[in-house]
């Protein structure tokens, strides 16, 4: 197959079928064999092929290192100006401006290839500009662009352009809050040629599930994620992995599962196709680490992300949802500088939508985090005023779950004279949370519950997983834990610790067998006579100080509680003592997990010959 054929392929593939997988390996060859035959212009044609649809479309750092020193070299061999010079230089000046996350170079390219005849180098300039167009404060802009490239389209008469062009004008309604979002992307979905371009199709259909988790249908979400990830698979999407992850991660965090994210954000935020410019998963994995009660790994994390400062972060796509879990983060660790300072950055776009990428997931708007910043810091009525918003701007935009969780926050911020109102907030929400299947989490600024909060344990592997109140911690297996796991599943009951020690399988009961005394009475009595005769001997023997201290250790050790003698450990004795240490280990790791949990736990749970958890109110954990 020729050169011209190979392009030919390629252009087919990812302009009129929107398969990356078919165009890279098109591409790709026709490189390869352009450069064999010393044919430039292949290789500059080909070489701008390989970038994709978007901006950094590439599995690997060595992918994008290799086809960015193509396009460069490509760009210096042809004329600057001529079609194929403005389409290099638009790619090259589109990846400089998305990693620094600026737009200025390659608006400055698309504006400047509007009036050439050729529209094609306008047409994939203006697509690009939009990717790069993504972060916050760029609504206006971002409309013109998506109705220049719509114009554009009809010249090229590719079917790509025409595709991108409206699904670029749905996104940017999802991004500005717009209630007509659904109806827009709705009539590009009900076009059969959007069902066979498999880029748009993902794309349209990853805002849908974005449309699921709003409106609260977490499993019907979720089952669609999956399909959409297995869809962006197959036709060769980088991305496709880390728009799933971000599906699941918003599914479960509405949920109140997020520490369950663990593996999956550990392996998503170290992922070599991960965009440069996203950072919400690094965000997001230090909630889940505080989330599970490892609050030193989160602090870790979260010191990782805010070491130059969140100022210096580029406003990308995902700038917002970084900020999200950031103030989440910074909440659950009780970090103020940190949730302060993103209160400033946040504060200009508080209307607007939590969104990342184009629309594939939304976390309800900025107002939520902002209270959330302020009930970290402590400014408790700031807090009410933007949780209050967030309520009212949620619902307009049709996101049930998080509306009901800013109303539940937004109790937690009312006092004093609202807490009537505050009751009937956090009822509502309630009430809203069990209805969507929601766990809402604990918040420090809530009012305490007169009643003790159930703990659950469970085991997964060789770890075992505890919570209460929205706590969660995460500690490895051991005796005690197991000790600690039948109290926790029998509240209120006395275990013999024989019986935990034993197990329910063990049929060696020795409780009945009377306890034995170290020394019968007989032999402390001889001790004593020749303890009477060793001191009128001291004075003239050394030897009988020796035995008289030997005999005074002897009786001290045979002799217990006020004197009475002591016995020799049964098995009862020795159970307690072993049951009783391993349960104390257990609780000192719970508490090095999470403290708050591990003063619960230490306030609630007895040991002795029976053991027993008896849940304790607030006040008794909070004095433990």
């Amino acid at each position: 197959m020729s050169t011209h054929q190979l392009l030919r392929q390629g252009a087919q593939a990812l302009w009129e079928v929107g398969d990356l997988h078919i165009a890279q390996s098109c591409f790709e060859s026709a490189y390869r064999r352009a450069e064999r035959e010393s044919d430039p212009q292949g290789m500059a044609e080909a070489a701008v092929g390989l970038t994709g649809l978007g901006v950094y479309d590439y599995h690997s750092y060595v992918q994008a290192t290799v086809v960015r020193d193509r396009v460069r070299r490509a760009a210096a061999a042809v004329v600057p100006d001529s079609p194929l010079g403005l389409r290099l230089r638009a790619r090259l000046a589109a990846e400089s401006d998305f990693r620094r996350g600026e737009h200025g170079r390659i608006l400055a390219l698309a504006e400047r290839a509007l009036p050439a005849d050729d529209p094609i180098p306008a047409a994939e300039a203006l697509n690009l500009v939009h990717h790069c167009l993504l972060g916050p404060g760029h609504g206006r802009l971002r409309r013109r662009i998506a109705d220049d490239l719509t114009a554009a389209a009809a010249r090229t008469r590719r079917r790509g352009d025409r595709l991108l062009g409206m699904l670029w004008r749905g996104v940017d309604l999802v991004l500005d809050g717009d209630p007509d979002a659904p109806r827009c992307l709705a009539r590009l979905r009900a076009l059969p040629e959007a069902r066979d371009h498999r880029a748009v199709d993902c794309a349209v259909q990853a805002i849908d599930v974005m449309f699921d988790i709003r409106a609260g249908r977490f499993e019907h979400a979720e089952r669609a994620a999956r399909r959409c990830a297995e869809a962006g698979a197959a036709a060769g999407q980088p991305g496709a992995g880390a728009r799933y992850a971000a599906h699941l991660l918003a599914v479960r965090w509405y949920q109140g599962r997020v520490a369950e994210m663990l593996p999956t954000l550990d392996a998503t935020a170290a992922a070599p196709s991960l965009s440069p410019t996203d950072h919400s998963f690094q965000a997001a994995l230090a909630l889940a680490c505080a989330s599970a009660g490892q609050h030193r790994r989160a602090q870790a994390v979260l010191a990782g992300l805010t070491r130059r400062g969140l100022r210096d972060l580029p406003r990308s796509g995902t700038w917002l949802a970084t900020m999200y879990w950031t103030v989440e983060a910074a909440h659950a660790l009780g970090d103020a500088r940190t949730a302060a300072e993103a209160y400033d950055l946040l504060l200009p776009y508080a209307r607007l939508p939590v969104t990342a990428g184009p629309g594939i997931v939304c976390l309800g708007v900025a107002e939520h985090a902002l209270g959330l910043a302020k009930l970290t810091v402590g400014e408790v009525s700031a807090a009410g005023e933007h949780l209050r918003r967030a309520v009212r701007d949620n619902q307009a935009i049709g996101h049930l779950p998080a509306a009901a969780l800013a109303g539940h926050r937004q109790a937690a911020a009312l006092a004093g004279p609202a807490r009537s109102a505050a009751s009937t907030e956090a009822l509502a929400a309630r009430r809203e949370a069990a209805r969507l299947g929601m766990r809402l989490p604990d918040s420090s600024a809530r009012p305490a519950s007169p009643g003790p909060a159930p703990i659950s344990c469970r085991r997964r592997q060789g770890y075992w997983w505890l919570e209460v109140a929205g706590r969660h911690a995460v500690v490895r297996h051991s005796r005690g834990l197991a000790h600690l796991a039948v109290l926790l599943a029998n509240p209120g009951q006395e275990i013999p610790a024989l019986d935990l020690a034993s197990g329910p399988s063990d049929t060696r009961r020795t409780a009945g067998i009377a306890a034995q005394p170290l020394l019968d009475e007989n032999a402390i009595r001889q001790y004593q006579r020749r303890l009477q005769e060793l001191e009128r001997q001291v004075e003239t023997d050394g030897r009988a100080r020796a035995e008289r201290d030997w005999l005074r250790g002897q009786l001290r050790s045979a002799a217990g509680l006020a004197g009475r003698p002591r016995a020799f450990a049964t098995d009862d004795e020795r159970a307690r003592i072993a049951v009783g240490k391993a349960i104390r280990r257990a609780l000192g790791r719970i508490a090095d997990a999470d403290p708050e949990l591990g003063r619960v736990l230490a306030a609630s749970v007895h040991t002795g010959q029976r053991c027993a958890y008896v849940p304790a109110g607030p006040e008794a954990a909070a004095g433990s």
